[in-house]
Formats: structure tokens, sequence, C-alpha cells
């Protein structure tokens, strides 16, 4: 597959559900203009140590309950990385993740 590089994990918050643990990822990404719908994508992540592994990710927008009156709308709702069925200790900070042109595209391009 020819994956492109997405992000660099800075943080992963790992949400328990059932059987199934989940990792929200930091960063989060701008909205893009048009055309978006959330979806699942098969991604490549790459640890710091170069150990790699396929996971599925979730894309999907979220909004930001922010109490400061300053914030903007794009500090308010954001898309969200959450990668399905990984547990966050199975990579740390700094790993590099790959996702398919169409996201990219959409994604890297806005923010």
């Amino acid at each position: 597959m020819n994956f492109k590089k997405l992000m660099v994990i800075e943080h992963g918050l790992q949400i328990n559900r059932g059987q199934h643990p989940e990792t929200l990822l930091r960063p989060s990404f701008s909205i893009p203009a048009k055309d978006w719908e959330d979806c699942l994508e098969e991604v490549q992540l790459v640890r710091p140590d170069g150990a790699s592994f396929k996971a599925i990710a979730k894309f999907s927008i979220a909004h930001f309950n922010i109490s400061d009156p300053t914030s903007t709308l794009d500090d308010r709702w954001r898309v969200v990385v959450v990668l399905k069925d990984t547990e966050s200790a199975k990579f740390p900070e700094g790993t590099v993740l790959f996702a398919m042109p169409a996201i990219w595209e959409k994604l890297a391009m806005k923010s």
C-alpha cells in the first residue's frame, strides 16, 4: 500500500471499552472544508525504534468543550484519530502514523 506520513504521535490516551481497547491520539486535525465523512482506515505505525505495525484507525469529528470564550470553532471542532483494538503501551510518543493518500490529502493539507 502507498501510505503517506500523516502525523507524529505526541500522546496516546487508552480508552478501555470492554474487551476492545482503543487509543485516542494527539495531535488532532482541523476539519477539512468539504467532503469530510468519518471513516475507518488501515494505517501503518512506525515506532522510534523502527518496529512497525498496522492498525485500524477511526477518523471522526469530535467536539471539545472548552470554557475559554476566546477559543475558536477550529479549537472546539476537530478531526480525531482513534486506533481500534490497540493498547497505548504498544507505541511510545514519537511514533509516526502513515495513512492512505486520500486521508492525507484531506487532513495534512489543512493542518
